[in-house]
């Protein structure tokens, strides 16, 4: 038993460490693969250090049924084993529609509507370029307590239960 209090006691002493040491989320990877029958143009870029922006446009309205699965992995820099930080599938319209009871992508969602074009509802419609502009990977959605780590993030859109677009982030929260 004081084993567990002593190993709690360490964890939490860690992540103030982390929290006094001042880390910062930079990137280091993006990338965004498409179905050309459902985009007809994607275009994702970052700008260092957490700067996410992107722009695309369909060829046709997306179906109302679309979903959208979210993983990510985060890795302790001295770990060597990636944890599973968040695995979650939601209909699209559904999120477009609906404020997040989850705190980490309500904090996402506020962000992206501050930055976006996106619509707050169904139907997305075709031959409107959709974009996203200066998404900042900051502390309102990182927690300074956040240690030192490198995480992958992978977005991928299914319509009709097939993969129609996938975006991929790769990153580190490291010291400033």
């Amino acid at each position: 038993m004081l084993f567990k209090f002593f190993f709690i006691f360490l964890v939490l002493l860690y992540h103030t460490q982390a929290a006094k040491k001042g880390l910062t989320m930079q990137l280091q990877n993006i990338s965004c693969t498409f179905d050309k029958e459902l985009v007809k143009m994607l275009e994702c870029r970052y700008v260092k250090p957490a700067r996410v922006s992107l722009n695309f446009q369909l060829q046709r309205d997306l179906h109302e049924n679309a979903e959208l699965h979210i993983r990510v992995y985060a890795t302790p820099f001295r770990g060597r084993k990636p944890i599973e930080f968040l695995n979650v599938k939601t209909n699209i319209c559904q999120t477009l529609s609906q404020t997040m009871a989850f705190p980490l992508l309500k904090n996402i969602m506020s962000q992206l509507r501050s930055t976006s074009n996106f619509p707050y509802s169904c139907p997305v419609k075709k031959d409107i370029e959709f974009y996203i502009k200066n998404f900042n990977l900051n502390t309102k959605l990182v927690p300074a307590y956040a240690p030192q780590l490198t995480f992958n993030c992978s977005l991928d859109f299914y319509e009709h239960g097939k993969l129609v677009t996938t975006f991929y982030i790769e990153g580190a929260n490291i010291p400033k």
